[in-house]
């Protein structure tokens, strides 16, 4: 499911210590091409998620890789080898275009304003606040579940923030990359203020968010650079993971409110063993078991996808 912004699809552990995580995208590049601005904020999301997992839990060794069964679009490719993932075959094993990590913020910031534009022609309403206000109208009265259809989740959560994000390019808000999971995406304002329109957006498309709406704020003084936020202890495999209650900050994406970096949390690794795991917001999760079986001398271990 190429929209499982939340979990992680496969965990190859390594001889080595290491591990492959493997991010599947088995749409036909016409599927891709749908809403690159769509398709690329996706992309980046999951990469940065499967990295953030193996810095968490095998100290940074091994790669992700973005299994794909076509072609792909350059603007995709470039995503994904940019924000430090391998462009591999769709069973991993080959890697046809290596990672070159570097700089993602322009490309999720251009990607965030041209998905509000494809929101507002979808919705046929050109001005921006009153596309917001019928978005979020929407979305509470017709609530989504991530596990139940990803794709529809996701792509309202995108589409609610980038909204809302636009709605403040008239106060310098620019969209960059953070170490928030699974969205590792905020608003970053002239005076260092961050806002997490994600966040927010995320509440309402669950029906969590029922609030009038209220006046934005203004970005408060924070620090520009966001503290690395380690996640926490893992629970076991057959205990299902929720993810940490948020605290309620505002009633609409469009009124978002910045936040100073959370502290610093160590990493505990689990030993359960679990191939399509769960992220919950603030943190990757990934549990890999190697006791009672003998590595293979190959570059990765067989994998076995989660119900």
């Amino acid at each position: 499911m190429w929209a499982r912004v939340h979990k992680l699809d496969r965990v190859r552990p390594l001889p080595t210590g290491g591990a492959i995580i493997l991010i599947e995208d088995g749409r036909s590049a016409a599927q891709m091409q749908r809403v690159p601005s769509l398709s690329t904020l996706i992309a980046i999301a999951r990469v940065m998620s499967g990295k953030r997992a193996l810095e968490a839990k095998f100290d940074g060794k091994g790669e992700v890789r973005y299994a794909i069964s076509t072609t792909m679009p350059s603007f995709l490719s470039e995503a994904v080898a940019r924000a430090g993932g391998s462009i591999a075959s769709s069973d991993g094993q080959t890697v046809l275009i290596p990672a070159q990590p570097s700089s993602v913020s322009a490309l999720i910031d251009v990607a965030f304003s041209e998905l509000a534009h494809n929101a507002r022609l979808n919705i046929g309403v050109s001005d921006l606040p009153a596309a917001l206000k019928k978005t979020e109208e929407h979305r509470r009265a017709r609530p989504l579940d991530k596990d139940a259809d990803p794709e529809k989740y996701w792509t309202a959560v995108l589409e609610l923030a980038a909204l809302a994000g636009e709605l403040s390019r008239n106060k310098g808000g620019r969209w960059i990359d953070t170490l928030d999971m699974p969205l590792p995406f905020a608003l970053k304002f002239p005076d260092g203020g961050i806002a997490h329109p994600t966040a927010v957006a995320q509440k309402l498309v669950e029906g969590k968010e029922h609030e009038p709406a209220v006046a934005k704020e203004e970005p408060s003084k924070v620090e520009p650079a966001l503290a690395k936020e380690e996640p926490p202890e893992d629970e076991t495999a057959v205990a299902k993971e929720e993810p940490p209650e948020e605290e309620p900050a505002v009633a609409t994406t469009a009124d978002v409110p910045q936040e100073k970096p959370a502290a610093k949390k160590e990493p505990v690794v689990s030993e359960e063993s679990v191939a399509r795991e769960e992220l919950p917001d603030g943190e990757p999760a990934v549990k890999t078991e190697l006791a009672d079986e003998k590595p293979s001398t190959s570059d990765a271990t067989k994998d076995e996808p989660s119900p």
